[in-house]
């Protein structure tokens, strides 16, 4: 069932008759008013409690989406994942495969080009994860080869689509008399694209609603063609009303509002607007900085719009790269986020070769070093530094000048203390200079030899050196037999666990790598190396025959809670259908020591086998006599969600809110009341009279 307009009575009808059914929310990040969005979590949480038997799936971009509530309401979040090379590569061939009509010397020719354009162009890398602007790319690729700026890739890709436009044809088929070029459509597209996004929401909504719509296009169709409003207002209605028809470069997305096939073009159409009108000298380079650069820096919704005015502007580059770092420095304990820093480094990236704005590189760089530096006396920017400015640094990668401040860096550099008392590493943070060094440092024989050295330091110098050499390409056999002898022989255990994390993710076809993984699942003499090769184990290798007995061995034998959790978890998620599966996740309920252990296994029963006869009959044993308090009270939770319409559940719940000489167990029955049966008044009563009892 897919949710898209469906009244309560309509919902509760339908679940009368099919006892279950999937609800999609699809696109939460398509309403219009930002100040809805938490009313609409609110609505979805509300009926998430209302029927616990649905399946619900959320659908949003980033850009306009707050998890909290529904985080709050027990739902799960995922990130749809970009394309991955060998996913690329397979898609291209099957496209190819198609388009040219099984010609394999042509397939291995235009798939070539790509895959060389990929090796050659970060900015084509960046791209080819996403599906549809990878298969524009196919088409671009099949007749040429791929530019290496962004920024033209659109151009090309934007070309394609308006091609496909035809405008002409829609007007003579409405008895409408009128020449459109593909010029006039970018223009027009430019124009409409310059209005949404310089609109109060941005880029949050790739919208534009139909009246408004009609009167760019008649504006343009005025101006253009010198038309009378009449003859205007009929090719804007014959416009429109071919975009209700047929997904162009914009399609229709309800509710008579217009958008972009993908924001993608909305932000190159916007760009490419700005920067015509530099061309046309209506505005000027203080423009740019000032009305733009300046005033939209801490506006991530106008980022991508900058980054390409840099790209097409590569002369001015250096300028408005310089402006845009002026404009805010957090050195004196600013509280602002350097927003400014982000996209100083992403228009960066856009320059084909950054030398040639070499001391504008250079100043960027030693901006982000101090940032780093910052950290070591306050924490306001921790966070940021490691979600927004170290995935920004990747852009620019190894293109980027005087790396061999990095090196220096690195060199000197040591891990970064944690706050906690009780801690003595920020994990977070030493990775993510890690990740700094590596994604700028890669192929650089000054930062092996600095990895060389560390290697012969502390314990803390040898983990730095580890975490770095992990990332590092090229990959060759000497990098992974120094990371099987540090994952098997250092003494300090983060090294080992550094290095088992480094070999499975970097080395996974490599011969020695599951082994190495099975004996330090066993043999290690650190629970956190253990568990780390178990997580590897269980994800990397889940259909290598001896993964699920070593996990049910690490499930019961283990002498570490932590393992064994990794464990049930990995056997309950990975191995549903097995049958060993159902018996070992009741033994591990039951007879498990640990209490967070049983409480995964009583999770896990209850969520993946609810039609099993026995799970009910289970869960409510272990309400009433399982020892452990968190048990029971996960027990209560499952039955509460799980098995809202069983009639014996809320006398169930009612009792063990009167009964029951837990207060946690009282409270989860309470809240499992209140949430799943808050529209009967008969039930509120009670609660209200039991609270004041």
């Amino acid at each position: 069932m897919y949710g898209y307009g469906l009244t309560k009575s309509g919902v509760h009808d339908f679940l009368k008759k099919n006892g279950k059914a999937i609800v999609i929310f699809d696109g939460l990040d398509e309403i219009f008013d930002p100040k809805e969005w938490e009313n609409v979590n609110h609505m979805i949480a509300g009926f998430a409690n209302n029927y616990p038997n649905v399946q619900i799936i959320v659908t949003s971009r980033i850009v306009g989406y707050g998890r909290k509530r529904l985080e709050d309401a027990g739902f799960l979040h995922f990130t749809i994942q970009d394309f991955e090379n060998d996913q690329i590569k397979y898609f291209i061939k099957k496209w190819y495969t198609i388009a040219l009509y099984d010609n394999q010397e042509e397939i291995n020719e235009k798939k070539g080009r790509i895959i060389k354009s990929l090796k050659e162009s970060a900015s084509i890398r960046q791209l080819a994860g996403n599906p549809l602007l990878l298969t524009i790319l196919a088409i671009i690729g099949k007749h040429q080869e791929l530019p290496r700026e962004r920024w033209k890739l659109f151009d090309h890709a934007a070309s394609v689509l308006v091609e496909h436009w035809d405008v002409n044809r829609h007007l003579k088929d409405s008895k409408l008399d009128l020449d459109i070029d593909e010029e006039d459509k970018k223009e027009l597209l430019r124009r409409i694209a310059y209005k949404m996004q310089s609109g109060p929401k941005g880029l949050a909504g790739n919208f534009i609603h139909k009246k408004e719509l009609k009167k760019e296009i008649e504006a343009y169709i005025k101006e253009r063609f010198k038309l009378d409003p009449v003859d205007c207002n009929k090719i804007a209605v014959s416009i429109i009303n071919q975009f209700r028809e047929r997904n162009f470069i914009l399609c229709l997305y309800g509710a008579d509002f217009f958008g972009f096939i993908h924001r993608t073009f909305l932000e190159y159409f916007c760009a490419s607007s700005i920067v015509e009108k530099f061309n046309d000298h209506e505005i000027d380079t203080n423009n740019l900085k000032n009305d733009y650069c300046e005033k939209y820096w801490e506006d991530e919704t106008w980022h991508e719009v900058l980054r390409l005015i840099s790209g097409m502007k590569e002369k001015l580059a250096g300028e408005l790269i310089q402006h845009i770092m002026d404009v805010y420095h957090p050195r004196w304990f600013g509280k602002r986020p350097p927003w400014n820093i982000v996209l100083a480094i992403k228009c960066l990236s856009e320059i084909r070769n950054p030398a040639n704005i070499d001391d504008t590189s250079k100043i960027l760089l030693l901006r982000v070093l101090e940032l780093f530096e910052m950290i070591r006396w306050t924490k306001d920017i921790e966070e940021f530094l490691i979600e927004q400015i170290v995935p920004a640094t990747k852009l620019v990668g190894t293109n980027w000048p005087h790396r061999n401040i990095i090196t220096e860096n690195f060199i000197r550099s040591y891990i970064y203390p944690s706050r906690n008392p009780w801690e003595e590493m920020n994990l977070n943070l030493t990775i993510a200079w890690a990740d700094f060094i590596t994604g700028l440092g890669s192929n650089s024989n000054e930062i092996y030899q600095a990895i060389e050295k560390k290697l012969n330091g502390s314990n803390y110098s040898r983990y730095l050196a580890i975490l770095v050499l992990g990332k590092y390409q090229p990959k060759n056999k000497i990098i992974i037999e120094i990371l099987i002898n540090s994952a098997k022989h250092d003494y300090f255990y983060l090294i080992r666990r550094a290095a088992v994390q480094a070999i499975a993710q970097g080395w996974h076809d490599d011969p020695e790598t599951l082994p190495l993984l099975k004996d330090r699942a066993v043999n290690d003499q650190d629970n956190a190396v253990r568990y780390a090769a178990v997580q590897a184990i269980a994800q990397g290798w889940h259909d290598d025959p001896e993964t699920l007995p070593l996990l049910k061995d690490r499930a019961v034998n283990d002498q570490d809670n932590d393992v064994r959790y990794a464990a049930v978890q990995a056997i309950a998620q990975g191995w549903h259908d097995d049958p060993e599966t159902l018996p070992l996740l009741k033994d591990r309920a039951v007879n498990d020591q640990n209490n967070a252990v049983r409480r995964a296994a009583v999770q896990a029963i209850a969520q993946g086998w609810h039609d099993d006869p026995e799970t009910l009959p289970l869960l409510k044993d272990w309400v009433v006599n399982d020892q452990d308090n968190d048990v029971r009270y996960a027990a209560v939770q499952a039955i509460a969600q799980g098995w809202h319409d069983d009639p014996e559940t809320l006398p169930l719940l009612k009792d063990w809110v009167v009964n029951d000489q837990n207060n946690a167990v009282r409270r989860a029955a309470v809240q499992a009341i209140a949430q799943g049966w808050h529209d009967d008044p008969e039930i509120i009563s009670w609660l209200k009279k039991i609270e004041n009892e």
